[in-house]
């Protein structure tokens, strides 16, 4: 409605002056009058004729902005696919309209788990691009390729991702003050990869420390997020608790984002020993996104996953059989990493009901899908470990179960230091 009321006005506004410019030299002229008038009216009608694509593309950027902050991805991605298409027909900042779009287009595409799409829509944008003539222009191809480095790492394909860091870094050093975002970021990303944690909560507290204060309220419920999960990979449950009692109290938390946060609350308590207190968080995380995605959505499975495990870990193993069940039609769709904490569960599930061979099967299965070619002391291995070590113990192997809790133990110990 605003653009229209801008789009009349303007036009009614044009009108008032020809009627002016008209009229007034008419007592010097009647044709001087006409003239100026023709000259004026030809000069309102072709600027709204050029600033219309401008404000319809600004329309459907901002909508798929909104959409994406609210958590209606799948608004945000038909609004964003709309701009990118607008973009591409701007007589003006065609470049960094384009960016913007395909930047909105691909977080979409990422929020519902399609890193396959984002890798494509991505390659197609950044391959039509020659280079940047502007930090503005240079900031979003930084943003471009930082997205397109998490597609690429989730989809396993880590040199791939290692390349699409380096050229978000380039950009990011030509993009100006406002770069230094997207440059700590990609930094965080990249360390949290390779296992550097420390190196991690580093560059995640640069992030937060050069954020700007418009981008505080989401921004830093984000950061806070994803520093807990951190302090939860390295076993520090405290530290985590604290980060995430902030980020569930920031205003302007939406369902999504909730559930998100009540899902790290429930594995930083399951962490402490509160399995009670664990599993009440999970299922209001479960319950959250049962009332925001439709029916059977594949983004529901990660929170069945660990809601089963906490309640496998607190000894209720028919609850925890009917988590399982629930989650294991997404197995296909899932990340490695979910797989195997799917896995992980199947072994818990299976040693809370007492089936002790099973349950050392899919343990072990669950730990050879731990990367610990690229992390030789992957802190996943802990928890795998010491479920695998009750699982012997109680097959009355008591030398071997010994034996994994001490290696569970010493992992734990090389992450003791993460502050």
């Amino acid at each position: 409605m605003s653009n229209r009321l801008h789009h009349w006005g303007g036009i009614v506004a044009g009108v008032l002056l020809v009627a002016a410019v008209f009229i007034a030299p008419n007592w010097i002229s009647p044709g001087l009058g006409c003239f100026l008038a023709f000259l004026v009216m030809v000069v309102v009608f072709a600027w709204d004729a050029y600033t219309k694509p401008h404000r319809e593309f600004r329309r459907h950027h901002v909508a798929s902005v909104t959409a994406f902050h609210e958590g209606y991805w799948m608004v945000c991605e038909s609004e964003a696919r709309e701009a990118l298409r607008l973009a591409r027909k701007l007589p003006s900042k065609r470049t960094e309209a384009i960016l913007a779009s395909a930047v909105m287009l691909g977080s979409a595409l990422m929020a519902m788990r399609r890193a396959a799409e984002v890798c494509e829509v991505l390659e197609s944008v950044s391959a039509g691009m020659d280079g940047a003539d502007t930090p503005q222009q240079a900031m979003g191809l930084a943003a471009l390729h930082k997205l397109h480095c998490d597609a690429l790492i989730r989809m396993e394909r880590p040199e791939e991702a290692q390349a699409a860091a380096g050229l978000a870094l380039q950009w990011a050093e030509r993009g100006g003050d406002k770069a230094a975002l997207l440059r700590h970021e990609t930094e965080a990303t990249m360390r949290g990869h390779a296992g550097d944690y420390k190196g991690m909560l580093e560059s995640l507290r640069a992030v937060e420390a050069a954020m700007p204060t418009v981008r505080v309220e989401r921004g830093r419920r984000a950061l806070w997020s994803n520093q807990a999960a951190v302090y939860l990979d390295t076993f520090h449950p405290n530290r985590a608790l604290l980060l995430l009692g902030k980020a569930l109290t920031e205003e302007g938390c939406t369902g999504m984002d909730r559930s998100q946060l009540l899902t790290l609350r429930g594995y930083a308590l399951d962490q402490l020993g509160r399995g009670g207190d664990a599993a009440e968080a999970h299922r209001e995380a479960v319950e959250i996104q049962r009332r925001y995605l439709p029916p059977g959505d594949e983004r529901l499975a990660y929170a069945l996953v660990m809601l089963g495990q906490s309640l496998a870990l607190s000894g209720n193993a028919e609850a925890a059989r009917k988590a399982l069940a629930e989650a294991e039609p997404f197995e296909r769709s899932m990340s490695r990493g979910e797989q195997r904490e799917l896995w992980h569960l199947r072994g818990v599930a299976a040693l809370a009901a007492g089936d002790l061979e099973n349950a050392e099967t899919a343990l072990r299965q669950t730990l050879d899908r731990v990367d610990t070619r690229r992390i030789p002391n992957h802190p996943d291995q802990a928890p795998i470990l010491s479920a695998l070590a009750s699982t012997v113990e109680r097959q009355g192997r008591t030398a071997e179960a010994e034996e994994i809790r001490e290696r569970a133990q010493f992992i734990r110990e090389c992450y003791a230091d993460i502050e």
